[in-house]
């Protein structure tokens, strides 16, 4: 009779079956990232034309709205036009244009143009500030992100979480961890791409409570950001993942897994333990 299997051989069979069956599947590979675009180059004269364009009627201000979003930070020059069409008012399509184009320019002196739209009666027209802000750099931008997570509208609330996530605000933590269980999903992004240590436990801790999607999300960006947590960090919420037990975290795990070809020894064996820990469990 064959002697019975040890337990390392026993798991390594199993992690080996998971393979097999699709769990780590190719396709959850992550993609090659793409060339960074060549960055725009505005010469003097090209910037004053498009300044002159923006004080100009209402045709040529889209036009040249557009060409600053277009040119983005080589079109810095232009932000004082840009953010006097907002101080002033215009039309629905101007003041998008005009906020989108802020937004691309992310400079801080746009902030406290920006923040009056987040409470604008046009739907269109707070969410593009909101979003807005998260690009737009400065302590007024992350002032306004952190009242935009209180605004009656849901997708000011979220475009708002994920723009203090961005802008590595971590003074508005507590703010976003209290958005998470208000029922405001893209918290849980903005977390993990804040969050160390114990922040990153207390997230962890509303695993069970809040719907997987919406913990995944955040897990995602704590294990694919750069520079990486610790090991040891990424170790333990491996294995808090692996303690649900469940269908949705194997198959987690084993996405991630293919996800992090560069991932340590010691993080890349934690998940292929975990994996093959609950190989076969039958919650979904």
């Amino acid at each position: 009779m064959a002697s019975k299997p040890t337990r390392s051989r026993a798991l390594a069979s199993a992690f080996a079956s998971v393979l097999v069956l699709g769990t780590l599947a190719p396709a959850a590979l992550a993609k090659s990232p793409k060339a960074p675009p060549k960055p725009v180059v505005l010469k003097p004269k090209a910037l004053q034309a498009l300044k002159e364009k923006l004080v100009g009627e209402p045709a040529k201000q889209i036009e040249g709205l557009a060409a600053a979003k277009n040119a983005g930070p080589a079109a810095v020059g232009a932000a004082p036009e840009i953010e006097g069409i907002l101080t002033k008012g215009s039309t629905g399509p101007i003041v998008i244009a005009a906020i989108d184009a802020l937004g691309a320019l992310g400079q801080g002196t746009s902030a406290r143009a920006l923040e009056p739209y987040l409470r604008h009666r046009l739907p269109d027209v707070r969410r593009a500030a909101a979003r807005a802000l998260g690009l737009t750099k400065g302590p007024e931008a992350i002032t306004a992100l952190r009242a935009g997570l209180h605004s009656s509208d849901g997708q000011v609330r979220g475009f708002s979480a994920l723009g203090l996530g961005k802008q590595g605000s971590k003074a508005a933590l507590p703010d976003l961890e209290n958005a998470l269980e208000h029922d405001i999903p893209e918290s849980a992004i903005a977390i993990g791409e804040l969050c160390s240590g114990a922040e990153c436990d207390r997230f962890a801790s509303h695993l069970g409570k809040l719907p997987f999607e919406v913990m995944t999300s955040g897990f995602d960006t704590i294990f694919l950001r750069t520079p990486a947590p610790p090991d040891d960090a990424l170790i333990k919420l491996v294995n808090q993942i692996r303690d649900l037990g469940t269908g949705d975290a194997r198959r987690y795990l084993g996405e991630l897994y293919n996800r992090m070809p560069g991932a340590s020894k010691p993080l890349k064996k934690a998940i292929e333990d975990a994996i093959a820990s609950i190989v076969g469990g039958n919650k979904k």
